[in-house]
């Protein structure tokens, strides 16, 4: 296995990271916390960049705090706080984010929605028994109450250069803030447990955390389904 200092390297070269700019953030228009768009970071795009490389792999490299965004669940729901951040930070999140893809390959689930409804719909018609039961269950405020201690053990257990970890850790650590928030007040936002909603590396350290969980309700023999916090094992039973 290639050790994660070497993969770290080769996402964050200088090269790597105008790469992952124009490809996946340049064509994106959300703003963070500097308030700074596409146009904007164009023009000093290239310094910046290099501020990247710089202080990435000097292990000097601080994320700004996430911006708070309120996404609406529907009528008489909470809405769901979504953490944006800025263009430079997008940037770190992403190759984050491929490097966690390529040490835990296991935890990465490439599938929409709309496939796990199809595959579950196509289980349920082939399915001929009539002792056919199932459970669907949701993980009550998942991301905003993982343990910070528990994800980093597991990533740790792989994660061996100090420099990604340290990263990794801000982004847990981050704290994210409404627009007019006053810096004096930053300890008020601060982040003890939880992942940020939002971020391009959400979804892989949710499914790191909960990948244990998966293993065992898959060795009882159960047909399961998670995407995110929601699961639908179902199994046969000899119903009276």
């Amino acid at each position: 296995m290639v050790s994660s200092y070497k993969i770290f390297k080769a996402q964050f070269r200088l090269k790597a990271l105008k790469k992952v700019y124009e490809e996946k953030i340049s064509k994106k228009a959300t703003r963070g916390i500097d308030r700074i768009g596409i146009k904007g970071f164009n023009s000093i795009k290239t310094r910046e960049l290099k501020i990247i490389y710089k202080k990435c792999n000097n292990g000097t490299y601080r994320f700004s705090p996430y911006v708070e965004k309120l996404k609406s669940k529907g009528r008489d729901k909470k809405p769901r706080l979504i953490s944006v951040s800025t263009i430079r930070d997008r940037i770190v999140l992403s190759q984050l984010k491929e490097i966690l893809h390529e040490i835990f390959p296991e935890c990465v689930y490439r599938k929409l929605p709309n496939n796990y409804i199809k595959e579950i719909k196509l289980f349920y018609n082939k399915n001929t028994s009539t002792n056919l039961c199932y459970f669907k269950t949701d993980i009550k405020s998942f991301y905003d109450n993982i343990n910070h201690d528990i994800l980093l053990k597991i990533i740790c257990k792989r994660v061996k250069s100090n420099i990604l970890k340290s990263l990794i850790r801000s982004t847990l650590k981050t704290p994210t803030v409404p627009i007019n928030y006053k810096k004096r007040n930053k300890d008020k936002y601060k982040r003890l447990s939880g992942v940020p909603q939002g971020l391009s590396i959400s979804n892989i350290l949710a499914n790191i955390y909960l990948f244990e969980v998966d293993k065992q309700l898959k060795s009882l023999g159960l047909k399961y389904f998670r995407y995110v916090d929601d699961s639908v094992p179902r199994r046969q039973t000899l119903l009276q």
